[in-house]
């Protein structure tokens, strides 16, 4: 079994090279061949169906999922963030289609769930079917979250000592150790933090440290 990801892709170009024109016809063969790459936690085996003219009707078959939001049997046009569709998904899809080569990206991107927005990095292979056609008519591919963050819904402007008072809650500590780092009483700490969640529009401390960690990311 592949140890990480970099090894599971060199696995998967291993076997891509290898595998004749012949025996790939059907995507279920390249899968099978895929499923023991797919081992490792929080991976992600898909397969996309692009025999329609239109994108948006190219289907997506999920044989191994960690992730909910990632639909089985929808077409793309079926998806909710339609923009994350057309921006991220459908031109890496297409390049490997036309150019009838395997793709290796790690994308970074914000996308809209049934849970709300997130800020997301992933790396991600895509195999194209190997055919004597001018495109490959479909994808097998496989992807594993880096970085999943809930996205704000508006990057707030901060001051200084609230980003400074946001670092040190990152670290772990109190209202009243930040105080002291600061130089300011525990309960003067306590409403910048509540102003800060107001600011983020954070359900507790804990979500707003992951929303100003995603802020800051996708700056």
């Amino acid at each position: 079994m592949a140890n990480d990801f970099e090894d599971c892709v060199r696995a998967a170009l291993d076997i891509w090279e290898q595998t004749k024109p012949a025996d790939m016809e059907m995507p279920e063969r390249l899968i099978r061949l895929m499923l023991p790459l797919v081992a490792l936690p929080e991976m992600n085996l898909m397969h996309l169906d692009m025999t329609h003219d239109d994108p948006r009707d190219f289907r997506l078959n999920v044989p191994v999922r960690s992730l909910r939001f990632i639909k089985d049997g929808l077409a793309l046009g079926e998806f909710e963030d339609q923009d994350y569709i057309r921006n991220v998904v459908l031109p890496h899809y297409l390049d490997a289609r036309e150019a009838q080569r395997p793709r290796v990206d790690t994308v970074t991107t914000q996308m809209d769930t049934a849970h709300g927005r997130i800020f997301t990095v992933y790396d991600r292979i895509i195999l194209p079917q190997k055919t004597s056609d001018s495109r490959s008519p479909w994808t097998v591919s496989f992807s594993r979250p880096r970085i999943m963050l809930p996205a704000p819904e508006i990057s707030p402007k901060l001051t200084q000592r609230e980003w400074e008072v946001l670092r040190f809650l990152s670290f772990g500590l109190s209202a009243k150790e930040i105080g002291v780092e600061l130089d300011l009483s525990p309960r003067t700490i306590e409403h910048r933090i509540e102003s800060l969640r107001r600011k983020f529009s954070a359900k507790n401390v804990a979500h707003l440290i992951a929303l100003s960690v995603s802020c800051d990311l996708s700056d």
